[in-house]
Order: structure tokens, then sequence, then C-alpha cells
């Protein structure tokens, strides 16, 4: 979950109360809070991105403490200011939208609130400038209307004094070469009527737009793959400014041609119906209609109340709310989830171990006396054979579920060369496979061994030792498995089906990991 640093004096401003106060409301909107001093430190649940700032923060609370309440309004004017799309973005970011925000009072704190937010933003939303990446500019320095196109015009990026193209950009400036990946060869710019470059999304602004404590106005740029995603970004940091006193102008993105012109952003809000008899099944409270429309008037939303049902108004920068489910949560909330009433469980049930969890067990008590140590290894992996894989992965190294046990074994080993020999590490954990064209989880137990003496015997001893004390007699045969040496390696068979396969371990993989001893391994079903 992200941590998001909040200035405690501004918060204080914005709110209107102490920070004491302040710190026992933040838990009730799904925060941690870690550390408060000068700055107050907060872990925000990933699904409130509208919160990772002191203007955020600042909004719900003050809702909360009942100072604020009901539906925010956020006027909008049109700016006169076009940007025109050209169709070759289409072949990396072929979405935009834009936003002037005039009157702004900038100091450093603003300055660093807004690196904050927008950082925040392409972690969460954005899913690390892939989906979405934002760029902000002084709107005083560029003269409209803007182009969003490809092109290899030079420019001098943030925090470099020469001017450089796109390609050597990526080459060379520490932005570049991190986020290279996501454009490849094509290099998407916003231009200004002079040729002037804005930005180089998702990679760095141009040094000519530098945000700074004499910018007044502001031109937003956000650019991804999915138009929902950037809307949304434009939406929470066009409200956050709006509440330091900023007035907010229309952008027309003008796409080839014409025919598709947006206005962004739009500031209007959504409605979502919810039954009340839904509210009471899932809270488990009856709740008078007057009491709901109040707590989502703490929420920042608005409600009407007719013939059992509630329509609630959504203020733009609620991303979350995707189902009457969602209002339901924000219900609670806002009644308090301390004062629902208690009570006991309508079906009295005894709890026990499942069959799995019990064989589990034991193998854990079998390995631990045989002097292993358990780990815990990530349940995302980068093979996508025979593999579930990710619809949104959040990094390369983790686009699927993983298959096997052993890869975040040997990964550990290599992670931990710096500390004594032998080392003996297992994991009983779940993997994921395609089996007929469905996705089926499986309980599989593995080990390793590394040292100078790791051997086929000596990992078959261990084998051996757990299979017995889960009463699975089981024969070997010999097995074609290529993460093991040829000879000297096996496949357990037990009631006639493979189950796994132990052996030494391929020097190949060894030396890809930078491993200096032999590793013997087992991984089995059971």
């Amino acid at each position: 979950m992200p941590v998001v640093t909040l200035n405690r004096a501004e918060l204080e401003e914005m709110v209107g109360a102490d920070v004491h106060t302040i710190v026992e409301l933040l838990p009730r909107l799904g925060a941690d809070v870690e550390c408060v001093d000068d700055e107050i430190q907060v872990e925000f649940f990933p699904n409130r991105p509208d919160l990772f700032s002191v203007e955020g923060a600042a909004r719900a609370i003050k809702g909360m403490m009942g100072l604020e309440r009901g539906l925010p309004t956020y006027a909008t004017s049109p700016s006169g200011i076009e940007i025109g799309v050209d169709p070759s973005v289409n072949a990396v970011r072929p979405h935009v939208v834009c936003a002037v925000v005039r009157g702004i009072t900038i100091d450093e704190r603003t300055i660093k609130s807004l690196i904050d937010l927008q950082e925040d933003l392409h972690w969460g939303l954005g899913r690390d400038r892939r989906k979405a990446s934002i760029g902000i500019h002084d709107l005083s320095r560029v003269s409209p209307p803007f182009r969003y196109t490809l092109g290899e015009v030079a420019f001098i990026p943030l925090d470099f004094s020469e001017p450089m193209t796109p390609s050597e950009i990526l080459r060379v400036h520490p932005k570049g070469k991190e986020y290279a990946h996501i454009v490849g060869d094509h290099h998407p710019l916003i231009l200004d009527a002079n040729d002037h470059v804005l930005s180089f999304p998702p990679i760095i602004n141009g040094e000519l737009t530098r945000v700074t404590d004499k910018t007044t106005d502001l031109f937003i740029d956000v650019t991804g793959i999915e138009l929902k995603a950037i809307q949304d970004c434009l939406h929470i940091l066009v409200a956050a400014l709006h509440d330091r006193g900023a007035s907010i102008e229309t952008v027309d993105v003008v796409y080839e041609g014409g025919d598709r012109v947006l206005h962004t952003p739009n500031m209007g809000i959504s409605t979502l119906v919810v039954k009340n008899s839904d509210v009471m099944r899932r809270i488990g409270a009856e709740i008078a209609d007057e009491v709901i429309t109040t707590s989502l008037q703490k929420m920042r939303m608005d409600a009407e109340v007719h013939a059992g049902e509630i329509t609630v108004s959504v203020p733009c920068y609620r991303t979350d709310i995707m189902h009457p489910v969602d209002i339901i949560e924000d219900i609670a909330i806002g009644f308090g989830y301390e004062n629902l009433p208690p009570s006991f469980p309508k079906l009295g049930t005894i709890g026990s171990k499942l069959e799995e969890e019990q064989r589990s067990t034991v193998v854990r008590g079998v390995l631990q006396g045989l002097g292993f140590l358990e780990v815990i290894t990530l349940m995302l992996a980068s093979d996508p054979n025979e593999a579930v894989i990710i619809e949104n992965p959040l990094l390369e190294e983790h686009i699927s579920l993983r298959t096997s046990l052993l890869p975040g074994l040997i990964d550990t080993l290599a992670l931990n060369q710096h500390r004594e020999y032998p080392q003996m590490v297992f994991e009983v954990g779940d993997v994921v496979r395609f089996v007929a064209e469905a996705a089926e989880e499986r309980r599989l137990c593995a080990g390793v061994i590394a040292s100078s003496s790791a051997n086929f015997t000596e990992i078959k001893q261990v084998v051996n030792a757990v299979l017995r004390e889960l009463d699975r007699p089981f024969e070997v045969t010999e097995s074609g498995d290529p993460s093991f040496i040829e000879g000297r390696r096996a496949t357990i068979i037990v009631n006639g089906q493979a189950v796994g396969t132990f052996g030494e371990i391929d020097p190949n993989i060894l030396v890809q990991h930078k491993l200096i001893y032999p590793v013997a391994a087992f991984e089995f079903r059971f």
C-alpha cells in the first residue's frame, strides 16, 4: 500500500483542527498512521487515490467531522485552448486529456505536494506510468494551440542544461533509461504553436515549462493507454488544486479531422442506485433513511431515498466507486463501525483444519525437524508457460501466477550467499496451472539443500522421510525434468501417479544465479 507523506501544519490549516483529532479520524478512512511529526506518514488503501494528498485527505476529514458535508462542486469554464491529437500516437499512447488551472498560489510546500501526488498517481492508477502519466506545466511559458504527436524534436529535459533528442534522452537521462521500455521506438511529444516541447510522455517534461513559485497558471496533460485511467488521474489532480483556491478551465482535445472532440476535464457527477434492503442485509443493522443520507454526506456524497431505493451522487474524484456495494461500504464508514450493534452468528459451528492443512502441518514439522528453514516466496512469477497470466501486471517480472515453488527457493539461495553454509530451506505453498483449459490450484512442498556435498542420495532421504510421515508409499522412475542433471534426477510415483521430482539442480541454472555450491532439490504434490 502507498505511504503518503502529509505536511502536518498544512493539514491542520486546511482541516481547521489539531493533529490529534485528525489522527484519530484517519483510520476510519482506511488508513494506517505510521509516524506523526512535522510530517504525517499515512499508509492508505490503494483503492482511494483521492486521499494521496493533503487536499484530498483534508476534504475527507472535514466531511467526517461534519465541517463540510455533501457533494463538493467544481465549476469549470472553457479556456479556448485546443490540443490536436495526431493518429501517429495510436501506436504507443493513444489517449490524452488536459486541463487549465488558473490563479494558484505556489510555494515550496505546494510544489512538493503536487510532485508527491503526481508520483503516487503514476504508481497507483498509472501502473508505474504505463497506463497513465501526468505532465504539469507553467502555461505562461508556452503558446497554444498544442499538438500531441510523434516526433524527434530536441529540447532541454528537466534537470538538464543541454538540448537532447528523445532518442538521446532514452539513452542518457535517468528517467529515460528507467521508462524507455514503455515507448520503445515511438517518441510521443506535446508541442506548442511554436514547436516548443512541453513534455515527452511518459518520460520527462521540458525544462521550459518547469513550475516555480512564480507560476500562477498551469497546463496539465495526462496521456496513456486507457481513457478512464487518465481521466481519473486528471480529476483527482484538478480537484486537489481547486481545493487550494484555483479555478478550472476545460481544454478541447481534438482528434484528427475534428470528428471527435473531448472537453476535459469533465468534473460532473455520476449516480448509483442502491436498494435499502441491500444496505440492511449487508451491514446487518436497521438504519433509518435520514441516517443513511447523513452518513453519505459525511463521505462527501449526496443521496435521496425514495420508495426503498437510494439514489447517490458520486463526485468525479471517487474512482473507487464502481458498484452499489462500494456505496454500502461508505454508508457503514460514515455511520461508524463502532455504532453497529454486535451480534452472535446465527449458525453455531466448530472449526477444524482442512485435511490439506493437516498434511501441510505434518510436512512442515518433518522438514523443520530435519533442519530446514521455512520461507515464503512471491505467488507472482515471470514465466508464461502453462501459467495464468495477470491482465494488469504492476511489474514485467510479475506477469503470471507461479506454477512451481523451486524458482523462488533458488532465488532465495542466490540472495543469501553471504550466509553460512550448508543452507537448507523449504516452502509449502500453492501454485496455479492450466489443466484442460482451466486454472487449477495445487498445494506443493519444495525444498533445496545448498552445500559442498549436496547430492541425489541426500535429497532422496529427505523425500523418503516426508512421505513416510504422510503414510504415502512411493516409487521412483527416471525423470526428464531439465531443471535437474540427467542421471541424477527422479520422478516420484504415488499410487501410480507422478506427483513430483527430486535430484541435483543443473549447473547451468546455478551459474545463472551465481551460486557456487551444488544444490539438491525436491518438489512434489502431497
